[in-house]
């Protein structure tokens, strides 16, 4: 029994220390038929992951190549991609991929060059901005509309801005403009004396920034951790490290795109968008 569980441990150890950039490396295009992701070479040689991906209506289906500088730490493989597009078993099943992901430096945009988002995020917090692309054209919506794309999780995440013990008695009002963006958030009440002081005061807190007169009329969607405590007070420690979920559509691609930083950046969210806009644009071939 000893010496099988030494080989045991000398497998796992070796597993544990083969990375994922290693596996990466070590996998070869597919050639089959049926694939959705695969890595490859863009014309110029330079190593991309390959996606197959449908524009504005079924069966149009085109390749988006991801420079690998551009790639996720998590869809860095053929295979780690997968595993993500396993929740949308019908756009697999019809030939086309239902989501991908790619990551860059903000607030340029930038590929990391030579870096592993992982390790350049421990560097420096939040300067890493991860997305994940959706394509929304199905059988139930086998055409482009942008106001359904963009308006049909809004109810899910206006549910979500607070999650505290008082949840179904909080209503969300109207709170201060700034950058450009409305907001509505969680409205403020009178807590406990021992919960005043605490940093999310029994609850979590998210406010909902928007580009429009009203979330379902707007272009960009942000959904950040607030920097207020339970009792209206401000929270210096807090604000700038709280992360924020972009939602806005990249038409090019036909899709609803998720990007996540830190709310330092809140203030650059049209520079973030137009850019990652013309970058995912980018990606998509002839």
């Amino acid at each position: 029994m000893r010496p099988k569980f030494g080989f045991l441990l000398a497998m796992l150890s070796a597993l544990a220390s083969f990375s994922l950039a290693d596996f990466a490396s070590a996998t070869e295009p597919l050639q089959s038929s049926d694939w959705l992701y695969r890595i490859g070479r863009d014309p110029t040689g330079e190593k991309v992951v390959e996606v197959k991906w449908t524009v504005r209506s079924l069966g149009n289906i085109k390749i988006v190549r991801i420079p690998w500088n551009y790639r996720s730490l998590l869809l860095g493989t053929s295979d780690g991609a997968q595993l993500i597009d396993n929740v949308h078993k019908e756009s697999r099943d019809n030939g086309y991929a239902g989501v991908f992901s790619f990551s860059a430096i903000l607030p340029e945009i930038k590929p990391h060059t030579g870096i592993e988002p992982h390790l350049l995020d421990r560097e420096k917090r939040g300067e890493i901005a991860r997305g994940l692309v959706y394509n929304v054209v199905n059988k139930k919506y086998p055409t482009w509309d942008e106001r359904r794309v963009f308006t049909s999780f809004i109810d899910i995440y206006r549910s979500q801005l607070y999650s505290g013990p008082e949840r179904l008695q909080i209503a969300l009002v109207p709170k201060s403009t700034r950058f450009d963006l409305n907001r509505i958030g969680p409205e403020r009440f009178v807590v406990e004396e021992w919960r005043k002081n605490t940093r999310l005061g029994g609850g979590l807190y998210r406010d909902m920034w928007f580009d429009g007169n009203t979330p379902e009329d707007s272009h960009s969607v942000i959904v950040c951790g607030s920097d207020e405590r339970a009792d209206g007070t401000l929270d210096p420690e807090n604000g700038p490290y709280h992360m924020c979920e972009h939602f806005f559509t990249v038409e090019k691609l036909t899709a609803r795109v998720k990007l996540s930083y830190r709310k330092g950046y809140l203030k650059n969210w049209r520079e973030i968008r137009t850019r990652v806009d013309a970058l995912l644009s980018s990606f998509l071939t002839d």
